[in-house]
């Protein structure tokens, strides 16, 4: 049943993939803050980068050391919450066999260029190895990526170095409810102030190695030297660098991009209750000089995986939520005079999708002005009278439309879910899956109605019965609704932006059918039957590539240049699944006239010749769907959002 594979699956661009883990202590990053919590003395994360080594059969854990004492802690937190303990600690054993396809301390590959740089937070019950099948895939492709390692209580366990490359400490799994109450706001709060110190520290210290300092890596204590070099070798130029998240890894990520675009606006509490209240002090707010305020810009790539929105729901941070996403301020020239392309993508699974409250949430998260997209969504969602005729939207769309699916009353809490691997390791099944269904022929569930219809009957279902989700009650004084504020008239009105006929929005909303919160980590691909059979998610590798895709493009979007196609959707079982030296030949190979061996492009980067190709590494997965597993959903259309202070 479990059907554990040996190795994450080959990743799915044309280069290989190298890696090197990082743990840098506290004293060595230039802060001027100290740490949230006094526990955290280091800041781990681990790189995943192209190479030009080949790949000889060497082997990097996906689980980290010491691996007894991490499958143990990851035993311990998913037999609680399954309650399967005596069944499921035996198995998690043969974690310790599974390994990453990736050259360890391999050198960066050369080129003239420096390469486009991702920053990837991870959700409950992840860490910096949990997600390699999506970072070692977009670092094939031609990225740096970093992978952080929260020291916020999200991971099983998390083990802190010493300079002898001993374990000196660890930070435990904290558990809280998914409920809307202050004590789990306050908890979920501390966790994103802490998370979101360790991002600045992140950025702080990649611009540092980029600038050519060399900081102790505890994690490579014993070896010299300590890591490969990359000097000169990432793009720092503002709103160039990518940030993804998945989970509470997406809600970190929207909420750190916000704090630091909106740093200007912070909220006045003077004179108010909560003026001594820290629980009420912004959460982050970089430094006055810091180049994290240059490099958010509208451009910035963003890309929310399953984004996690109850933590959104604390009233201490509404100021932020009413806010909309850094891709939507059209008041810079640039932005207005530039082709408009999504550079903001959230994509969500089946199981975050079929939950009403969690779809709606992000439908207005990824709006341009989210007061007025509640209130739109509200609007939608109100009961109508037997004698009231539906209206029905017929201006023609390419974008296609998606009937509301079974049971999407189900489970229409705000939460990760019953247990938790982020929205549990095992949420509900919620959608059933035809056992005719292959990984090479999927589904199509969708139907043809109208994006407002869809949109209405996506809100309609059981509000009235779900107290804690309806849009006008809350589930504790201090648990805001979704119109817990009204918007001014002016922002309020339903009305398309002046280019919207001529150009994509910025921030576009997809859902991949048939698929599982597991299926965007690591869990999917390396547990394909369990997540069949007990999550009815179809094709593991398919959907990991249809990530891939989608979160390449975006970044093309923005003007970066470099990032090699993804046109490789195996299906499972054939040449995506065999080991990282196999020999292939793809289209990059007939491209270029090269052989590709496994993942690794041979030859030189010719830079004459760049511009040429970057027209044939255009995806139009974001434009132009028409994929039976792939689905654009209708985010409400209202005016813009006007900053004030």
């Amino acid at each position: 049943m479990w059907s554990i594979r040996p190795s994450v699956p080959r990743f799915s661009g044309p280069y290989t993939v190298g890696t090197t883990e990082y743990e840098i202590p506290i004293s060595e990053i230039d802060t001027q803050t100290g740490p949230p919590d006094p526990t955290i003395t280091t800041l781990k994360f681990r790189l995943f980068y192209p190479t030009s080594t080949p790949y000889t059969g060497q082997k990097i854990p996906w689980v980290p050391a010491p691996q007894r004492q991490w499958t143990e802690a990851f035993g311990n937190f998913l037999g609680a919450s399954l309650g399967w303990s005596k069944i499921v600690n035996p198995m998690l054993s043969l974690l310790s066999y599974i390994t990453i396809p990736a050259i360890p301390n391999a050198p960066l590959i050369s080129r003239k260029r420096p390469f486009p740089l991702m920053i990837f937070s991870h959700g409950l019950a992840g860490n910096c190895n949990t997600y390699s099948s999506f970072c070692g895939s977009m670092a094939s492709c031609g990225m740096i990526v970093a992978a952080i390692e929260h020291r916020d209580g999200s991971c099983p366990i998390t083990m802190q170095r010493g300079a002898d490359d001993k374990v000196a400490s660890h930070v435990d799994y904290r558990k809280y409810p998914h409920t809307n109450t202050p004590e789990v706001f306050r908890a979920r709060n501390a966790q994103m102030k802490t998370r979101m110190w360790e991002l600045d520290l992140l950025f702080t210290t990649l611009g540092r190695i980029n600038g050519g300092e060399k900081l102790q890596n505890y994690a490579l204590a014993n070896e010299k030297p300590t890591g490969p070099a990359f000097s000169s070798t990432m793009d720092f130029r503002p709103g160039r660098i990518t940030w993804a998240g998945h989970s509470f890894g997406a809600c970190t990520i929207t909420q750190f991009i916000k704090s630091i675009y909106y740093n200007d606006f912070l909220p006045d509490l003077k004179s108010t209750e909560h003026e001594h209240d820290p629980d009420w002090q912004p959460l982050f707010v970089p430094r006055a000089n810091s180049d994290l305020i240059k490099q958010i810009t509208p451009t910035s790539p963003v890309t929310l995986l399953d984004v996690w929105t109850m933590p959104f729901r604390a009233p201490s941070i509404q100021w932020l939520w009413e806010r909309p996403m850094p891709c939507h301020d059209t008041s810079k020239s640039h932005v207005q005079s530039s082709t408009r392309r999504p550079t903001t993508i959230s994509i969500m699974s089946t199981e975050f999708y079929n939950w009403t409250e969690m779809l709606n949430r992000t439908r207005i998260l990824m709006a341009a002005n989210p007061l007025a997209a509640t209130e739109e969504i509200a609007r939608q969602s109100a009961p109508r009278s037997p004698k009231m005729p539906k209206l029905e939207d017929t201006t023609a769309s390419r974008t296609p439309k998606l009937a509301t699916p079974p049971n999407k009353h189900v489970e229409d809490s705000d939460g990760e879910g019953a247990a938790e691997l982020d929205a549990d390791i095992l949420p509900p099944a919620s959608l059933p899956l035809e056992e005719s269904l292959s990984a090479a022929e999927p589904v199509d569930r969708s139907a043809s109605v109208s994006p407002s219809s869809s949109l209405s009957s996506a809100c309609a279902h059981d509000e009235a019965d779900s107290p804690e989700d309806s849009p006008t009650s809350s589930t504790t004084s201090l648990s805001p609704s979704l119109t817990a504020k009204p918007a001014p008239k002016a922002t309020a009105a339903s009305v398309s932006s002046p280019d919207s006929a001529t150009s994509d929005p910025p921030a576009k909303l997809y859902h991949i059918p048939q698929s599982a919160h597991l299926s965007q980590s690591d869990f999917g691909p390396l547990f394909p039957t369990l997540t069949r059979l007990l999550m009815k998610a179809a094709d593991p590798v398919g959907t990991m590539n249809l990530n891939v895709r989608a979160v390449a493009q975006s970044i093309r979007n923005a003007g970066i240049t470099g990032i090699e196609r993804v046109d490789r959707p195996f299906p499972q079982g054939t040449t995506s699944d065999k080991s990282a030296g196999s020999k292939s030949h793809g289209w990059f190979s007939w491209l270029r006239g090269q052989e590709v061996q496994g993942e690794k492009v041979t030859g030189t980067e010719d830079e004459e010749t760049e511009a040429r190709f970057e027209e044939m590494r255009q995806d139009s997965i974001l434009q132009e769907p028409g994929l039976a597993r792939w689905k654009e959903l209708d985010v409400p259309v209202v005016a813009h959002y006007s900053p004030s202070r």
